[in-house]
């Protein structure tokens, strides 16, 4: 960030050379092959999901006073920009706009989520993971269409990254040996589906099954007096990150970590970084030219990790000995099985060769800005990840989706009178899959600046999971915020009840689940 100036604009519509294009910008195409997977989310329940958030954020954003000309002039009727022109806002005295009025003028300009889906199928039709050809290709989709909103600054902000991947020439490889000879090769699943930033390296022992990976789950094993120094572990995901787990068996002493799906066949994507941003780059933004410091992330493991199939479960937990598992450590599909650390063949041991490969890639936050009327250099920040190893419909693909609506209905509530107190930057975030990259390296280059500017976060990242219990992430600081946004918010599945009554009648307290 230049020294002198306290602006994150990188590059504005009217000034061509100070733009940053990314279809100028090299890009590693790095291949993934999840399979596609059908998305679909009700017009009602779309709604819904918009109401809620766009609720929330509008409280952000509306401040003490607002401006506004009658609606009865309004001169843009439909969410179309086509025009080329920049837009002049028209000069009318302030005039207080309430609550209601702000609700009505939302309610006006959003679609009833036929918009929403169609963005959804768009961003994912397949895989997209940062440094492809398909992730560029979306960023500047995204940036097309928030200059054709007609916002007052449109962006990209570019960081380098050391990202991983799977060797090519060398695929990651699971089996069972007998001293140097291999007894069985087990299929891994797909070999696309790996763990960044895992250690690259072979290992052998024998394998313990440690549940989810919690520290309490290592500390029963203790108490039953089963060993992990020296094996491999294997774990179910669920309730921890791929990262938690693998950072718990590295301090317990376990030579690598297999990590299998409870409910699926597929193997499942997962970074082992003890941290996010740039593990190579720790406290640093990875700019161009970024000098890199001469260490690393401390969360970085030393250790191999590799996520399996549900059928390589199968066939390893088969032939673990040693006490039997309790009900609550038992796998679903899984009868009976051992503990481990000794096999059935007590000479046969578990050998994982995980031989991922570092690749120098380009990430491209794509940024679009609504200009604040009282306070221009104070920022709402709304932000949802972009990349995904797969299609990424419930994760990037929402989130994605839910941006470009809010974007098009807010730009559209300012060019028909409202007008916001603060500057409001909505961002798609690249490198979400390896650790919220994009999102932090940005954070780490403007931080002196953000720190006095910016005045709140919305992540949009799998804001929708489900359609049964209302989970909110957030500071304390908007709890009451947040309870008062879903007492005005209906519950689709009863008429004339708010989510909050719903959650009441079921005696759900959401404030416990922050």
């Amino acid at each position: 960030m230049p020294s002198q100036s306290y602006s994150i604009y990188r590059g504005v519509e009217e000034d061509d050379e100070a733009e940053l294009h990314i279809e100028d910008s090299p890009r590693t195409d790095q291949r993934s092959s999840p399979k596609a997977s059908r998305f679909s989310i009700s017009p009602q329940y779309q709604k819904l999901i918009i109401t809620v958030i766009v609720t929330g954020f509008i409280a952000f954003i509306l401040g003490y006073i607002s401006t506004r000309r009658p609606c009865t002039t309004c001169n843009i009727s439909n969410g179309d920009f086509t025009s080329d022109e920049p837009y002049e806002q028209e000069q009318y005295g302030p005039v207080t706009m309430d609550w209601s009025e702000l609700k009505d003028l939302f309610t006006k300009y959003l679609t009833d989520g036929q918009r929403i889906e169609e963005n959804i199928r768009k961003v994912s039709r397949a895989p997209h993971p940062s440094g492809s050809q398909e992730d560029g290709d979306l960023a500047d989709h995204l940036l097309q269409t928030f200059r054709g909103y007609n916002m007052d600054h449109t962006w990209v902000d570019s960081h380098f990254a050391e990202l991983q991947f799977p060797s090519r020439s060398q695929p990651n490889s699971l089996n069972i040996v007998n001293g140097s000879e291999i007894v069985e090769r087990i299929p891994i699943g797909d070999p696309d589906v790996y763990c960044p930033y895992s250690a690259s390296k072979t290992v052998e022992g024998g394998l313990t099954y440690v549940n989810y990976g919690r520290q309490e789950d290592f500390q029963k094993l203790k108490d039953w007096g089963v060993q992990v120094t020296g094996s491999l572990v294997i774990v179910r995901t669920g309730l921890l990150s791929f990262a938690e787990k693998v950072y718990n068996a590295e301090r317990a002493g376990a030579l690598g970590v297999l990590i299998f799906p409870e409910s699926s066949e597929t193997s499942v994507y997962g970074h082992v970084h003890f941290g996010t941003g740039d593990p190579n780059t720790p406290g640093f933004p990875s700019f161009n030219h970024t000098q890199f410091p001469p260490f690393k992330s401390s969360g970085l493991p030393k250790i191999p990790a590799q996520p399996i199939s549900l059928s390589a479960a199968r066939s390893l937990l088969g032939r673990l000995s040693n006490p039997s598992i309790p009900n609550s450590w038992r796998a679903a599909d899984f009868l009976s099985h051992g503990v481990g650390p000794t096999m059935t063949t007590s000479s046969h041991r578990v050998q994982l060769k995980v031989t991922n490969e570092p690749v120098s890639v380009e990430l491209h936050n794509v940024f679009g800005s609504i200009t604040g009327r009282s306070e221009p250099e104070h920022y709402i920040v709304v932000g949802a990840q972009r990349d995904s190893w797969g299609p990424g419909a419930a994760k990037s693909g929402v989130g994605t989706a839910i941006l470009l609506e809010l974007a098009r209905t807010i730009t559209m509530m300012v060019h028909n009178g409202f007008q916001p107190r603060r500057t409001i930057l909505f961002v798609s975030w690249d490198g979400g899959d390896f650790g919220s990259i994009g999102a932090t390296e940005w954070l780490e280059g403007y931080l002196s600046m953000l720190h006095l500017k910016a005045a709140a976060y919305m992540s949009l990242d799998t804001p929708v999971l489900g359609d049964e219990n209302f989970l909110a992430k957030t500071s304390p600081l908007f709890n009451n915020l947040i309870e008062n946004i879903i007492k005005q918010v209906d519950n689709p599945r009863q008429s004339k009840q708010s989510i909050y009554d719903y959650m009441t009648m079921k005696g759900s307290n959401w404030k416990a689940e922050v």
